[in-house]
């Protein structure tokens, strides 16, 4: 009998997203996949939340084993670039109340010092350290980022913290 272990969907949202799944617990295996999409942008502005919400959606249906969601906590970086961050991270937060996972934001800084051990590091050496430790070079910077997010809250749920539960 094959033991699957419960999955983290890790989420770095943005209009090009990054996302990356891998398992936590006795016996983990780590990242097991990850990949970066871009979000729906043209028309609607709620079609960005959508292109997103179908983006986790289909990642729950492919990885149902899943307990935790994980993204990068909402930040203050200018109108537009804050207005939608704080949408994507409305949106990630209700799938997770709605399907009873726990919710770990991850600041970018602490994010930034557990890949580099720099709180200013840049896009390139995120890349650079994702692909060393994970041992395939990341397609975008966007899918670094939710490699790392991935490990930063594998490592918050083997510390036995558990974020907020979204019940």
């Amino acid at each position: 009998m094959v033991t699957v272990l419960p999955t983290i969907i890790a989420i770095d949202p943005a209009a090009s997203t990054g996302w990356a799944v891998g398992d936590y617990g006795p016996g983990a295996s780590g990242l097991l996949v990850s990949g970066s999409v871009p979000l729906v942008t043209a028309g609607h502005v709620g079609a960005r939340f959508a292109s997103l919400e179908d983006l986790v959606r289909a990642k729950l249906k492919v990885f149902p084993q899943t307990r935790v969601l994980a993204w990068e906590r909402a930040f203050h970086r200018g109108a537009a670039a804050t207005r939608y961050h704080h949408g994507y991270v409305g949106v990630l937060s209700g799938i997770a109340a709605r399907q009873v996972l726990v919710a770990i934001e991850i600041d970018n800084q602490q994010l930034k010092v557990i890949a580099t051990g720099s709180g200013s590091a840049d896009k390139a050496m995120m890349m650079r350290m994702a692909e060393k430790q994970f041992g395939t070079k990341p397609a975008t910077s966007d899918e670094a980022d939710a490699r790392w997010i991935y490990f930063a809250a594998r490592l918050q749920m083997q510390r036995g913290l558990s974020g907020r539960a979204s019940a």
